[in-house]
């Protein structure tokens, strides 16, 4: 089956997990979680990543970072092949460290990046490893509660959900105890039938993004509200238009849709409520415009 080609772009947050090969180790000691550490502050550096969060497992990884200039494949292609030198020399093995292609999620920056770094930061109590998470060496939450520095770990973006007027003592009062808490979480991040996680509006705009490689599937409810992003103007003006203008933005919406997404007359009257005459002359009319 082939690959489907990866959701991603500038400005861009992503959940990143990967495990070893037919699940065997990538890390076996101290010096090797070390060294992923070491080669991560490094490759964040020259692609300008931000690391958001991170915890290494004994067989896996997951990494929470933000990507300003779609950098993150060629970030995650030298940490991984790096590390993957690295460990082979130092346990005396040969092949691939990673087995599987790593994963990604965008992931909308507010509650659910919130959700996500405590995700992240819980690996090691879920797994049965400690009870508390600060017991637990291999994660950037040390660097959150201030036992280490912040180093190359940003996690602004996820303290300052906390109230940015709130002393830093404060805000990592709260997030120890987010942390700790049994609140549910708004996404099940062990599923991985998904490769966008935010709000409907927020999923669309990716879904926008990446309508010209084809990345993933439009569903027809969606491209009412992809073209008024398009055209800068909100759906429902677009479904209920006031007065000539709202028409025309409306008439240009029909004609994008035709254009660019090979939507016919009969599926554009259906989406809009209109009649398929309707349809037919407003797009005549654009064509008319446009030459």
């Amino acid at each position: 089956m082939a690959w489907q080609q990866r959701l991603c772009g500038e400005n861009l947050y992503h959940h990143i997990f990967a495990w070893g090969n037919n699940r065997n180790r990538i890390f076996s000691s101290d010096q090797h979680y070390t060294n992923y550490l070491e080669l991560m502050a490094i490759y964040a550096k020259s692609h300008q990543i931000d690391i958001i969060a991170y915890a290494l497992m004994e067989w896996h990884v997951h990494l929470f970072i933000y990507d300003t200039i779609n950098t993150m494949a060629n970030f995650m292609q030298d940490l991984h092949s790096m590390h993957a030198r690295y460990y082979n020399h130092e346990t005396n093995r040969v092949g691939h460290a990673f087995g599987e292609r790593y994963n990604n999620i965008i992931v909308q920056p507010n509650n659910y990046a919130l959700s996500l770094s405590k995700y992240i930061h819980r690996q090691a109590v879920e797994a049965g490893l400690v009870t508390d998470p600060k017991m637990y060496e291999w994660t950037s939450y040390h660097r959150y509660i201030g036992l280490e520095p912040h180093g190359f770990v940003k996690p602004n973006i996820i303290l300052d959900q906390f109230g940015e007027n709130v002393s830093q003592n404060d805000r990592v009062e709260q997030y120890i105890n987010f942390v700790k808490g049994d609140k549910a979480d708004p996404v099940d991040w062990d599923k991985r039938n998904f490769n966008v996680v935010g709000d409907g509006s927020f999923c669309t705009q990716i879904k926008y993004l990446n309508r010209e490689k084809k990345r993933i599937k439009i569903i027809p409810n969606d491209l009412i509200m992809i073209a008024g992003i398009k055209l800068g103007v909100d759906r429902d003006r677009l479904l209920s238009p006031c007065g000539m203008q709202d028409k025309e933005l409306r008439h240009r919406a029909f004609l994008l849709l035709v254009k660019e997404y090979g939507c016919s007359y009969n599926e554009i009257a259906q989406l809009f409520k209109v009649t398929r005459l309707t349809v037919l002359k407003a797009i005549a009319r654009q064509n008319n415009i446009q030459t």
